[in-house]
């Protein structure tokens, strides 16, 4: 199965509902096709800025190893 959006992937959930809640309450339901968007776009943000300052240092330690061999 391939979902090619985000109306897809709320159609999806309300298709296997009954197994989503073995991992999620969903008392509310699911959520909406622009809610899922919005969390998952939220999420990708957070982890490049997470990645960017982690990484970035992580980077910079190993360069300065490297430089120092």
């Amino acid at each position: 199965m391939r979902l090619s959006g985000w109306e897809d992937i709320e159609d999806y959930c309300h298709d296997r509902l009954d197994w989503l809640r073995k991992y999620v309450s969903l008392e509310q339901g699911i959520p909406r096709h622009n809610t899922i968007a919005g969390l998952v776009n939220r999420i990708d943000m957070m982890h490049w800025e997470g990645a960017k300052t982690v990484g970035g240092h992580y980077l910079l330690q190993k360069r300065t190893r490297q430089s120092k061999q």
